[in-house]
């Protein structure tokens, strides 16, 4: 991968403007995914609180390498690809052609840019003296939910064929159709991915062994956090201690999902852990990623399961 100082450098990037000519394949995963990807949403059920991954009409999905400010745009194929999974959000509850989509991904925020050229690329940095593009629903089918993307009054998104390809700026009658998914994971797997996450623990799981729950992206998490009204209140040892936090938590993210006509259980759940003498309690969640995450509602902290320094021992999801 070539980094630049400034993502487009015209003292050192190819004549061509193009990332094909300078720039490797992207890496795929070594591993699968540890999830799945839902049928494609309707439009009336697609909520403004919730993440989406886009998909194209050959399976593949819109990602961007994470190692550098800026980065090359391109679809790929969820297996191979699911690290680099960008993360959709829609601007308005009910979905038309004047809805808009923002893009995130685990704690960042990314924005679609091009330059003079057809490619795109993502970053989470602003850079204001290039063309930001704004993503808008069109050509909507509500048979198939497929739609294509405009970033203008006369361009919209598109990628050739192939496992993988970059993403470019083409006409609209050329565009490429997608759809929006929610990211999910079944019962058995998403305890096996605990397990492996802390294989020395003797965990007692608490959870649904065959029905599927739903991925949330931290952006989510922390939005049910807010609303949860959390942060207005103060830890108390024995009365309103780490345990009641990761409750509250844990009920408001149901309520969450009921309000939002949720069609799975989120994954996201209470969670206790001893280190030596010391215990705690938290939340946990699996992100759009395929990755556990620990929340810590007092403070609102997260990091990777893995990170956390407690050994989990009850989990309740």
């Amino acid at each position: 991968m070539i980094n630049h100082a400034h993502p487009f450098d015209y003292h050192s990037r190819p004549a061509t403007n193009s990332p094909a000519a300078h720039e490797p394949a992207p890496s795929a995963a070594q591993t699968p995914g540890n999830g799945l990807l839902s049928p494609p949403v309707p439009f009336d059920a697609m909520a403004s609180d919730a993440s989406y991954v886009v998909m194209d009409e050959h399976g593949r999905v819109l990602c961007v390498q994470h190692d550098a400010t800026w980065n090359w745009a391109y679809l790929g194929d969820f297996s191979d690809y699911h690290r680099q999974v960008l993360h959709f959000a829609v601007s308005a509850s009910r979905v038309d052609d004047k809805t808009e989509l923002a893009v995130a991904n685990k704690d960042k925020s990314w924005h679609l840019f091009a330059d003079h050229g057809p490619w795109i690329y993502a970053s989470t940095a602003s850079w204001p003296h290039y063309r930001r593009l704004q993503l808008r629903f069109a050509n909507m089918d509500p048979d198939t939910y497929q739609f294509t993307l405009l970033a203008g009054n006369h361009q919209a998104l598109g990628a050739e064929g192939g496992r993988w390809n970059y993403l470019q700026l083409t006409t609209p009658e050329h565009a490429t159709r997608f759809t929006l998914h929610r990211y999910y994971v079944l019962g058995h797997d998403l305890a096996e991915l605990i397990g492996k996450t802390w294989p020395e623990a003797q965990l007692n799981i608490t959870h649904e062994m065959r029905p599927p729950y739903q991925g949330i992206s931290s952006d989510h998490a922390l939005q049910i956090l807010r609303d949860s009204k959390l942060a207005g209140y103060e830890y108390r040892k024995g009365s309103f201690d780490n345990n009641d936090f990761a409750f509250v938590y844990k009920a408001q993210a149901s309520l969450d999902a009921y309000r939002t006509h949720a069609p799975i259980p989120y994954a996201v759940g209470w969670v206790e852990g001893f280190n030596g003498t010391d215990s705690s309690a938290a939340n946990m969640f699996l992100d759009l990623n395929g990755r556990l995450n620990i929340l810590e509602p007092h403070g609102a902290r997260i990091s990777a399961a893995s990170d956390w320094p407690f050994t989990a021992s009850r989990i309740l999801i």
